[in-house]
């Protein structure tokens, strides 16, 4: 989120995060329903939508996801460095990755809801042929 938007309108910034993370909530809960909505804005075949949710929320993990992960953030300054793309800085994930207002939106915790509400109907390691099933189920 934009420092200065969020310093200017803490309160919007917080129902903002909190609306994202029940955005993802929402994809992992009603996988069928988050795909058709997918299609419909990004102009792809609802099939191509569902596998796209199916692989960000089971298939290579629980990858969609609001935790944020500095290691992650340093790992890509690394391989930057390390091929020459960023030269002649080093900046520290510290430095620009703040997360007061996620932790302070209200937001669940991320995990605690896959293991109570997503574990139980989409076990991690389950085919996309079973996944899809369970999910038009749900939906």
């Amino acid at each position: 989120m934009n420092e200065d938007f969020a310093e200017e309108h803490p309160d919007l910034a917080k129902k903002m995060l909190k609306a994202h993370t029940e955005a993802i909530e929402y994809i992992y809960e009603n996988p069928v329903k988050a795909a058709k909505i997918f299609a419909d804005n990004y102009g792809v075949e609802e099939e191509v939508a569902l596998m796209t949710i199916y692989r960000k929320t089971d298939g290579e993990g629980r990858t969609l996801t609001w935790n944020i992960d500095k290691k992650n953030s340093q790992d890509e300054i690394d391989y930057c460095k390390e091929v020459g793309t960023m030269v002649d800085i080093d900046p520290n994930p510290d430095d620009f990755i703040k997360t007061d207002l996620l932790d302070e939106c209200g937001a669940d915790d991320f995990d605690t809801f896959i293991k109570d509400k997503v574990d139980p109907v989409f076990p991690l390691g389950m085919s996309y042929g079973d996944w899809k099933k369970k999910a038009e189920e749900q939906d």
